[in-house]
């Protein structure tokens, strides 16, 4: 997914960077930065979008952000 990608996204489902930063289990800051370009934007937020484009709102397992960073941890 792309920056431009992911704020097009975004657009699409009618949120704000707090709110789509929320849905993902991001920091504000954390979710501008991907936007922007100027952060990562690793699969598991595009397999995250797509989950909550098919209505998938109920998750029962880590956030996004902290897969993120036990992954970069094993790294």
């Amino acid at each position: 997914m792309t920056p431009h990608e992911l704020k097009a996204f975004r657009k699409m489902v009618k949120r704000s960077q707090v709110q789509m930063a929320g849905v993902l289990g991001f920091s504000i800051r954390a979710y501008q930065l991907m936007e922007s370009g100027d952060g990562e934007i690793r699969p598991c937020v595009g397999l995250a979008c797509a989950a909550y484009a098919l209505g998938i709102r109920e998750y029962d397992g880590p956030t996004v952000a902290a897969q993120w960073e036990q992954n970069r941890e094993r790294n």
